[in-house]
Parts: structure tokens; C-alpha cells; sequence
């Protein structure tokens, strides 16, 4: 993107006359616009062109800038013979005789005229509408609006199409230079202005004569398109090395988060970040880079490898035993209901193997419940309990309560009855956005919609970071794709979601992972911040040298 507004610039600064030196011994463009002028009227008189509406003088109230002394404001249609559409027929790729240049047909400011179709045209039609080169043709509408193309090193005969509008520039004029023109952000300006308060932008044959375009003598002209051509060449030089330079960034960084995610025990995570970490400005320089790094840690940390392990801490297998017989007690209560047994995990089911001190187990084991609420949609109104889905959710695990619906109190008691999410618990969209999660941590009232699921935390049992990074990490994104159903909707039922495989670690061990996660992905999102700044700042400087220009 850098690249490309260099070049912007780069076109600015020629059509204002600040690329290249002016040279006073240069014939002035005021001559030039005569002798344009005497061109046009011959060609009228040959009969070869058709008298055109005068356009007048520009008046200096309608300059948006000042050009050197020896340039001149004047109209697109001053410096065309002829602006005209193209012809009406439909192509047909088995004929090849005379060809029909399509919008479709220009890709990159190139045509690869072996596959421009051809179509049925009376001979006595072909001359109004034949391709020379230095034809400029123009989309005049669609999505490729305004976009332009010079006709050069024509080997075959060939119309255009009714879709393209066709400036002739006279031979007193260079038609490469009217190319970078129509290239510039100021033609670009002007073009928007000209098709705006239409259904279908588009733009005509007498907008485009109408447009403003500053003249050079036709020495400069020749001398500002040498210098953009040589300029040009060096920006895509540049591009071509910073993709490059892409390319190795991205395989290091590639092989750093494999030497990451291949470690096999804490003690070679540790080597393994630091060599991550060293290099961590160099190699990690694209928000995709900060997001693989970000699933790394993730997945490391559900592995057990993220720290080490204390062989005093009370194992996960005890830690089961405790929770099962919370889970009986609150039943016998009343305080939930008694779920189904769901099957164990079988050694081969295993995604990887745990530290000693670690149990799979299956998510509902560990949660206090995992439910939604009825798919029957309440009655909206405008001030009440917020009913929140996946698109009130925010960055940074944010929830938009303020804008999202509202719901009657009497609705809330209703359907809270058999959910409702309190800080802790994990927020978990069945449709959409699957498994882009959110932790609630407030205390405030609201529902989730049944687009989404409830996670219910265990407290102190199960710590409920650890569950909400376990919810992000690529484990789960595997168990979602295992479950899924691949319907018109895409979705995940509540049901699956209770079979998804976690793996367990001792209580203590879970609060020292949460503090080592909550440590690296700040620091992921302090160089992804970099990363924005340092983006907006490059834009700002490239944005405020296209200003001053």
C-alpha cells in the first residue's frame, strides 16, 4: 500500500509540474493548444471528425492549483480529436476477423488480445470504431469506472465495446502523458465528483470532455513521462524486494513458531521463546504473524508444555474426583440438573499426550452447566435487560450491552430460569462467528441469545481464564470442525459443545498458566500496536505528501 501511494505522489508531482525542471526554450502549451486547435479544424474539414461544442477558457476561479508559466489549464475534450462509445454486438470466440475489446479484456492496463473475442460487424462500420494506437479507451461504467487504457503495438484489428469510451488525443500531444493524467489522484477526484448522485456511477462522454487537465509544452510532456517511467521502474523494484523481504519474514517467522509449537516439555518452550523473543521485532512484523504467534501460545499452554509442573500440586485426576462430587451435591439440591453420562476418551482419541498430572476430560465435566436459552426470539423494547448475539460482541473481549436489544424484565425471569451468564462464564456463538468467544466479566444483568452457548464456570474448581483460553485455542477450533453441522448455516449444537475434549491441569498449575498467557499475549499486543502506529504514521506522512503537492 506504501508503494502504491508512493506512486500517487509520484503522478501528483508530474501533473503539477514539480517532477521534472521546466525548460524556458520549450514551446509554451498556449502554442500547443493552437496548434491543436489548427489540427482539429483540419480533420473537420477532412471530414474525418465531427465539429465539437467549445468548451471555452478556464477561468482561474476554477483552478485547484497553480501551474509553471509556460503550462496551461485546458479541457480533456480540448486535447481529444474525438471522444465517442463504443460499438453494440455480442462477442463471439469463434470469430477472429475483427475483434471486440471488452472492459473484461483489460486486466492490469494489459490485453492479451488472443483471447479478445471477436463479433459480426458490417465493413462499412469497422473504420468509426477500428483500434489505432494511442486510442485511450475509459470504462465508463460499473465497478472499473474511470479506469483507463492506452492501445499500443496493435498487431490485429479490433472494435470496442459499447461499455468503453474511446479519446483520440492528436498526434501535437503525447498520449502517454494523458495516460498518467488519467492515472492521477487529481483525475480521480475529479471523475468521483462528475459520477456522483447516480444509482449506476457511471460517467459520459461529455463529463470526461469537461474535466480539467493542466498541459505541459510537449517536451516536457515527453520528459515527465521518462522521469515516471524510470521512477516507476524503482517503486517496482522496491515492491518486488519488500515482497521478498515478505517472504523470508514470513519463513522465519515460520520456522520460529515451529520450533515453538514442537517443543516438548517446558524447559524447550522456555529456548524456544527466547530465540522467539529475540528476533521478535524482525520476524513478527504483520498482524498475522501476531496471530499465529498468539495461537502458539495457546495451544502450548492446553498442552502443558507453556510451564512447568510442580509434582506437589494436587492432580487433575483428584481434582475430577472433587468436582464430580460438587456437581452430585448441587443435583441433590436441586441446584442443577443431572446430565447425561457421556462417553470416556478413548487413549486413540487423544489429539497429544499430557503431562503425568494432567486428565482429558470432556467440557461438560468440568463446567457448572452448558446450555442456551429458548429459540423463541422475545419482544424487543427500547429500555430493558440486554439480549445479546455475537454482533454485539467487541474488541478485546468487549460486549456492546448499551446498543444491543432489550428485553422486559418478565422475559429475563422467564428465560434466565434455565440459563443465565454471570462473570466467569463463557459466552460461546453456535452460528457465525464460531467459537469467537467472549468472557463475561460483569456483574450486571443480560442474556445471551440462542445463537450462542453458556459455558457456566465451576468456581474453584476450574479457573475460568484458563477455560476461556482453552475456548480461543486451536484445540478447539479442531473439536468445532470435528462437530459441526455443514448445513445452509453453518452451527454447532449445545450438545457437542458439552463432548469437546479438555485437557486438565491441577488447580495451581492453572493459575500459573493463566499468568504466563496473560504475560506473552500482552506482549503480542503491544507489537501488534507497534505495528498499527507504525502503519499510521507511514500512512499520515505518505498522505500528507500527496496534501502538499
Amino acid at each position: 500500500a506504501d508503494v502504491e501511494k508512493l506512486e500517487q505522489a509520484i503522478l501528483q508531482w508530474a501533473v503539477m509540474g514539480k517532477l521534472v525542471a521546466q525548460c524556458p526554450d520549450d514551446e509554451p502549451a498556449s502554442v500547443l493548444l493552437e496548434r491543436i486547435a489548427a489540427e482539429k479544424v483540419r480533420l473537420v474539414k477532412e471530414g474525418k471528425i465531427r465539429k465539437g461544442k467549445k468548451l471555452g477558457a478556464v477561468s482561474a476561479e476554477d483552478t485547484p492549483f497553480d501551474l509553471p508559466e509556460n503550462w496551461e489549464w485546458t479541457y480533456f475534450g480540448q486535447v481529444s480529436t474525438v471522444i465517442h462509445y463504443g460499438y453494440t454486438a455480442s462477442s463471439d470466440p469463434n470469430l477472429t476477423d475483427v475483434r471486440m475489446l471488452r472492459i473484461t479484456d483489460i486486466q492490469n492496463n494489459q490485453v492479451n488480445w488472443k483471447t479478445v473475442p471477436g463479433c459480426v460487424i458490417d465493413n462499412k462500420e469497422v473504420p468509426k470504431y477500428q483500434l489505432q494506437d494511442n486510442d485511450i479507451l475509459i470504462a465508463r461504467t460499473g465497478g472499473t469506472i474511470g479506469k483507463s487504457y492506452l492501445v499500443q503495438d496493435l498487431d490485429v484489428v479490433s472494435v470496442f465495446a459499447s461499455y468503453l469510451i474511446r479519446a483520440v488525443p492528436p498526434k501535437a500531444v503525447n498520449a502517454i502523458y494523458i495516460k498518467r493524467f488519467l492515472e492521477s489522484a487529481f483525475y480521480w477526484r475529479q471523475l468521483t465528483a462528475k459520477s456522483k448522485g447516480t444509482g449506476q456511477p457511471n460517467v459520459n462522454a461529455t463529463s470526461l470532455s469537461s474535466l480539467l487537465l493542466p498541459l505541459p509544452p510537449l517536451a516536457e510532456q515527453k520528459r515527465i513521462v521518462a522521469k515516471v517511467d524510470a521512477l516507476f521502474e524503482q517503486t517496482r523494484a522496491l515492491k518486488a524486494r519488500l515482497e521478498t523481504a515478505g517472504t523470508v519474514r514470513d519463513r522465519l517467522q515460520g520456522a520460529a513458531v515451529g520450533r515453538l509449537s514442537g517443543a516438548q516439555s517446558p524447559d524447550e518452550t522456555q529456548a524456544a521463546w527466547r530465540q522467539v523473543e529475540a528476533m521478535f521485532d524482525h520476524i513478527h512484523t504483520t498482524p498475522e504473524h501476531i496471530d499465529s504467534l498468539k495461537q502458539t501460545i495457546l495451544q502450548l499452554a492446553v498442552m502443558g508444555r507453556l510451564v512447568p509442573q510442580d509434582p506437589n500440586d494436587e492432580p487433575a485426576s483428584v481434582l475430577l474426583e472433587r468436582i464430580a462430587a460438587e456437581k452430585a451435591r448441587l443435583v441433590k439440591e436441586g441446584k442443577i440438573r443431572k446430565g447425561k453420562k457421556l462417553g470416556k476418551i478413548s487413549a486413540e482419541d487423544q489429539p497429544f499426550d499430557l503431562p503425568p498430572n494432567w486428565r482429558w476430560c470432556r467440557w461438560n465435566e468440568v463446567s457448572l452447566q452448558i446450555g442456551d436459552v429458548d429459540h423463541k426470539m422475545p419482544k424487543a423494547i427500547d429500555s430493558g435487560i440486554p439480549y445479546v448475539s455475537p454482533r454485539d460482541f467487541t474488541p478485546s473481549n468487549g460486549i456492546d450491552f448499551e446498543n444491543a436489544k432489550k428485553i422486559s424484565g418478565e422475559d429475563f425471569l422467564r428465560l434466565s430460569r434455565k440459563i443465565q451468564p454471570q462473570r466467569g462464564d463463557i459466552i460461546f456463538p453456535r452460528y457465525g462467528t464460531i467459537g469467537v468467544n467472549r468472557l463475561v466479566e460483569t456483574d450486571i444483568d443480560f442474556l445471551a441469545s440462542y445463537s450462542c452457548a453458556v459455558i457456566k464456570n465451576l468456581k474453584g474448581f476450574v479457573d475460568p481464564l484458563y477455560v476461556f483460553f482453552y475456548s480461543l485455542s486451536p484445540l478447539v477450533g479442531s473439536e468445532i470442525e470435528k462437530y459441526i453441522n455443514k448445513t445452509t448455516q453453518p452451527n454447532v449444537g449445545v450438545r457437542s459443545i458439552k463432548h469437546f475434549m479438555l485437557p486438565l491441569p491441577p488447580f495451581k498449575e492453572q493459575t500459573r498458566i493463566v499468568a504466563k498467557v496473560d504475560e506473552l499475549l500482552a506482549l503480542c499486543d503491544q507489537v501488534a500496536a507497534g505495528l498499527v502506529s507504525a502503519e499510521a504514521a507511514r500512512t499520515q506522512l505518505l498522505d500528507a505528501v500527496l496534501a502538499q503537492s
